[in-house]
């Protein structure tokens, strides 16, 4: 439900009315909100204008975003969430019924005392297979938004009433994975490759878990005969590709990540992989170009921009690199280095207003990082600002003794 919904106002205010038959029929009732984080004063106000009395819950982005996918799933025609939309529950945590729009308190009632029976509003009896429910492509929807608890308990489930196959092994590892749980993973997807050794998406899972801990040579030898069976999987070539740059042969790097590109035109992690081998090689403008490619297939993190302001300066487009640099503070609001990104292109553009600016709020993310202080202390200095840029620099040193560029900068103002 939200504030904003006239309908969910007066489901809650029936909810609220009727709230002591929910409880004598054993019902527990929790309202959750998917107002915007900047409405939740509203929420509450309403919550106490309506004198709710029982648990309202403020969903966040990933908790709204889960509901809605599960929603999605619920159905053959897949339609967005509605708003409200009632989920009755039964003890084992199973949703019995979906409610789109405003429910009918008694009708809710009597669901709830007929438990989990047919949902059909006729009588009858299955003549083929009664309809499952595919947890395994739920789970796989989950992870790909970015959801992992959410998606392991939706692969659990699978591994319950599908049993154990290899591609549910290696989804699973894939969610432990970004859980902080490779050793879990490995186990899994060594058990998926001894049963079904064709399996290449478990072959490169698991060679980048290995070379993610330095264990290159079976990573290699993973990925290798995975590139056998599979010439053009963009995964592999990348992942390969990614352990070439690890170890500086930039253009059998550059040459698999051109290889995935090809497979993949549209995947923009691609695109980035190939533009930062190839500036590693300073061939800028092709650099630039697919990382600006990376940009228009949806790339929207801090990196790829900060990248992109680099490659704009290397290519003589300031305005652009300021653009780019800009992007990525706001992408990245609590990352010092993307302010201190701000701050040296101010510094070359010689805006030391500007910089300072930039260095001040850098520190404040980052009170006790060099760079950020040393920054801080070299736009005093272009300031002018001789006696500031001295008590700085002997902070500086009493955190970082050995550190030479401060005591050269200290030496400057001798």
């Amino acid at each position: 439900w939200a504030t904003w919904c006239p309908p969910c106002r007066r489901e809650l205010a029936q909810f609220r009315d009727s709230l002591g038959e929910f409880r004598r029929r054993g019902i527990q009732l929790v309202a959750v909100s998917v107002d915007e984080p900047e409405h939740r004063g509203a929420v509450r106000g309403l919550v106490e204008e309506l004198g709710l009395e029982f648990p309202v819950l403020l969903a966040d982005s990933s908790m709204a975003e889960a509901y809605s996918i599960l929603n999605e799933r619920l159905f053959d025609r897949r339609r967005p969430l509605a708003i409200p939309t009632s989920f009755l529950i039964d003890a084992q945590g199973k949703i019995v019924r979906v409610y789109r729009g405003e429910v009918d308190v008694d009708e809710l009632l009597k669901a709830a005392v007929a438990g989990n029976e047919a949902t059909l509003p006729f009588g009858g009896r299955w003549v083929r297979s009664e309809p499952r429910r595919d947890f395994e492509e739920l789970g796989s929807a989950l992870a790909e938004r970015g959801l992992p608890g959410p998606a392991l308990t939706m692969f659990r489930e699978a591994l319950g009433s599908a049993g154990r196959s290899a591609s549910l092994l290696n989804n699973i590892a894939g969610v432990l994975v970004t859980a902080g749980e490779p050793s879990q993973a490995e186990d899994l997807l060594r058990e998926s490759l001894a049963m079904e050794p064709a399996l290449t998406d478990a072959r490169v899972n698991l060679a980048a878990l290995l070379a993610g801990r330095g264990e290159m040579q079976e990573a290699e030898g993973l990925l290798e005969h995975a590139l056998t069976l599979h010439p053009r999987d963009a995964q592999a070539l990348s992942v390969l590709g990614s352990i070439r740059f690890s170890q500086s042969r930039l253009s059998q790097a550059e040459e698999l990540f051109r290889r995935a590109v090809d497979a993949r035109p549209d995947d923009f992690r691609l695109r980035e992989n190939l533009g930062a081998a190839l500036a590693s090689r300073q061939a800028y403008k092709e650099a630039l170009l697919h990382y600006e490619s990376a940009r228009e297939l949806g790339a929207r993190g801090a990196a790829v921009h900060t990248n992109l302001g680099v490659l704009y300066i290397q290519d003589g487009q300031p305005d652009k690199a300021l653009d780019s640099f800009q992007e990525a503070a706001a992408a990245a609001p609590r990352d010092a280095g993307a302010q201190l990104n701000l701050a040296r292109y101010h510094v070359q553009a010689d805006d030391f207003a500007r910089a300072a600016v930039a260095a001040a709020r850098a520190k404040s993310l980052a009170p006790d990082d060099l760079s950020v202080l040393l920054m801080e202390a070299r736009v005093m200095l272009l300031r002018g600002k001789s006696d500031e840029a001295r008590t700085a620099l002997d902070g500086i040193l009493e955190l970082y003794p050995d550190s030479q560029e401060a005591m050269e900068l200290r030496g400057t103002l001798e």
